[in-house]
């Protein structure tokens, strides 16, 4: 088994692009479009927290109750280069790669409420080289992403309940919205499959959580408890396993939260000087498809001035039945990203990005490069790209270039597209 090198070697990588320079047809959208809507400045204070949004539309309902109607779109236009394993023809295609409506507030003093809905990958062409299946039901998948309520009893004592992401991996608990990379890292895809069975990386249960703020240090904490349904988690669900979870954080310098939740960011522009480490672990017991599953992590954000940088590295052991005896096998993802903010005076930026993201999984099976009991496989992904934010991250177009390796496809194992995106929350 190779081990993992986190490297971005910048001079190969340059050329590569160079070498694919296919993609100009890439979507390019005019600054005036944007100058109407934003052209108010962006003065939001993050102060190491919450991203200060301005909703779209508030309503105050009284005796503490509150009301606020959120929506997402993050529209791509791709131009698909090369495909692993495949001579399929280049292409672009244009889709909605995520879009998100629901509402927030709080339905008592202390009683914090997200429900969320989705409609993902709508247009998709099927042929197109990046993750991901298309919208089916001819577009019209429609489907719950966040259902929870939060107790917030005090900055010490947070109590969630509902249908939402277990807290452990970073990369998975936050928002794809909040991220310099054009995607979500593979610290995100094969953990929710490991974990919870489904893309989404929801569940239903319980989180308590809390947050002690220090002078100049933090420490914070989450302990869960959820039932899996899942048939990838518990077969036909004869045996009942509760998974549990935790995750503990450690901060020096700027908190990364001054309120507790359970939505993350990756980039503070600027408002932030502090880097927090977290350590996460999951448990779960016998099902009818394995006797154990376990899971172990840790995370690192970093945010100084124009600089955000974070990584994460995670562990994923499964103790499988075989026709023999039990097998115990360990796939591993890990993940690297760094960008630099350079600001404009209109109060907008420029945001350049590289991401590296990795999977090595324990070849079990047949196949090479591939975990039979788990669906873990060999691959890599890089991305180097240009963002820009019009508004933070609630209004912003970046160009990216994304390429890789799946293992599993050799000798044709190779991947690239490119890709422009545009983002907007309201």
């Amino acid at each position: 088994m190779n081990n993992p090198c986190i490297i971005l070697v910048l001079q190969p990588l340059l050329l590569d692009f160079v070498h694919h320079m296919r993609f100009i047809q890439l979507l390019i959208l005019s600054s005036s479009l944007f100058n109407p809507l934003f052209a108010q400045s962006t003065t939001d204070s993050i102060q190491g927290q919450n991203i200060q949004e301005k909703p779209f539309l508030k309503v105050d309902l009284g005796k503490d109750r509150t009301i606020e109607f959120v929506q997402f779109i993050q529209l791509w236009s791709m131009y698909s280069i090369d495909y692993a394993g495949s001579d399929k023809q280049s292409r672009n295609d244009i889709f909605i790669r995520r879009g998100r409506f629901g509402a927030i507030g709080y339905a008592r003093k202390q009683l914090y409420y997200s429900f969320n809905f989705a409609f993902d990958n709508l247009g998709k062409d099927k042929n197109t080289s990046s993750p991901g299946i298309p919208n089916l039901g001819d577009n019209r998948d429609f489907f719950p992403l966040d259902v929870f309520l939060t107790w917030q009893k005090s900055i010490h004592f947070n109590l969630t309940a509902g249908y939402f992401r277990p807290q452990v991996g970073k990369e998975s608990m936050t928002s794809p919205i909040y991220m310099p990379s054009m995607e979500k890292a593979l610290p995100n895809v094969q953990p929710r499959f490991f974990i919870v069975g489904r893309n989404t990386g929801r569940e239903a249960g319980l989180n308590l959580g809390g947050i002690h703020l220090g002078n100049k240090w933090s420490i914070g904490y989450n302990l869960g408890i959820f039932d899996p349904s899942h048939e990838l988690i518990v077969g036909e669900g004869n045996r009942w396993a509760p998974l549990t979870t935790g995750r503990v954080t450690f901060t020096v310098g700027d908190p990364e939260l001054q309120k507790y939740k359970i939505q993350y960011a990756q980039s503070y522009y600027g408002k932030r000087n502090g880097t927090t480490l977290g350590l996460n672990a999951s448990h779960q017991g016998k099902t009818d498809l394995f006797n154990r599953n376990t899971f172990y992590g840790i995370d690192i954000l970093s945010n100084y001035g124009p600089i955000d940088f974070n990584a994460e590295y995670d562990w994923m052991s499964r103790n499988s039945y075989t026709d023999v005896r039990p097998c115990t096998t360990i796939d591993k993802v890990y993940s690297i990203k760094l960008a630099y903010n350079h600001y404009l005076k209109n109060g907008w930026a420029l945001q350049a990005a590289v991401a590296h993201s990795g999977e090595v999984a324990d070849d079990v099976g047949d196949a090479a490069h591939l975990n039979s009991y788990t669906g873990s496989n060999d691959q890599t992904i890089n991305d180097v790209g240009i963002n820009w934010l019009i508004y933070q991250d609630r209004a912003k177009f970046g160009i990216h270039y994304i390429f890789g390796k799946l293992e599993e496809k050799k000798p044709d194992n190779e991947f690239s597209y490119a890709t422009a995106v545009f983002q907007i929350l309201f």
